[in-house]
């Protein structure tokens, strides 16, 4: 275990205990448990579509239970503004029109096999564009190049479904991906070219992948941001990639939010950004 990511196991513990949240292995004991509010009834429906185990199946423990989870940390971020204006979100991601919808566990089907992966976020612009969401909390302190990056199927034609998707300098990156001839151990590249495989689909039209990650200062987040732009020099002008820390956006949020939130900035603050709160 890094010493970053014991950091924010330590970091969420304490705040369990200190709302005396009953936790066993790191779990709490109901979903609820876990976040701010229960879940809404159309967020619900989102996980309950969704191919991630974030709410248990067959009796299994559900994944965001954990509190640990970046779904959690997404669902506690965003799921509030799912009954109000999406106004400060636009502001706060510095998108370019107002979201008329909001959507979790969103999926764009790549044309291959099996489920497409999970994008914990989506936001649909009123103007069309789709926003993307990957969400990541510890993620980025454990990740390393994983054995097998992609699976076969991701390479079935000569030139590549990147490629074949007008997407030359994607297609570039997942071939060194896939021939071990990449450094990255903290961004999780090929997670994020499978999403963009399922984006960069006609029947999806304009998008942008947005990373949203939790920047616990340190060693780790440094080469962890240092990798984000790598990324964004490597696929150029090719995908509108952009990059948040959550710790940025909560800094948005004392600045834009009135008392009207302040239950909702202090659950935030105290959980997850202990250190910025005034």
């Amino acid at each position: 275990m890094t010493d970053a990511r014991s950091q924010i196991l330590t970091q969420q513990q304490n705040w369990a205990a200190n709302q005396k949240v009953a936790v066993r292995s790191g779990y709490t004991e109901t979903l609820d448990a876990n976040l701010f509010q229960p879940l809404h009834r159309d967020t619900l429906a989102d996980f309950q579509r969704g191919s991630g185990d974030e709410l248990g199946r067959n009796g299994n423990r559900g994944k965001m239970l954990a509190l640990h989870s970046s779904s959690a940390l997404a669902v506690n971020v965003f799921d509030y503004w799912r009954s109000r204006s999406l106004a400060w979100v636009a502001g706060a991601l510095s998108l370019s029109a107002d979201p008329v919808l909001l959507r979790f566990e969103a999926q764009f089907p790549t044309g291959l096999p099996g489920n497409p992966p999970n994008l914990d976020l989506e936001f649909v612009l009123v103007n069309g564009h789709r926003i993307a969401v990957e969400s990541k909390f510890t993620e980025p302190y454990t990740y390393a190049n994983h054995a097998e990056p992609f699976k076969s199927k991701y390479f079935p034609t000569a030139n590549g479904l990147w490629y074949d998707c007008g997407l030359p300098r994607c297609q570039e990156i997942a071939d060194r991906l896939h021939r071990r001839e990449s450094q990255y151990q903290h961004l999780n590249v090929a997670q994020l070219l499978k999403h963009v495989l399922g984006l960069a689909r006609p029947s999806v039209g304009q998008f942008t992948l947005f990373y949203l990650w939790y920047a616990l200062p340190s060693d780790e987040a440094r080469r962890h941001g240092e990798e984000i732009k790598a990324f964004a020099d490597d696929i150029g002008s090719e995908v509108d990639f952009r990059a948040l820390s959550y710790q940025e956006l909560f800094s948005s949020a004392l600045r834009g939010l009135d008392a009207e939130h302040v239950a909702y900035l202090n659950y935030i603050g105290e959980r997850y950004f202990p250190a910025a709160r005034p």
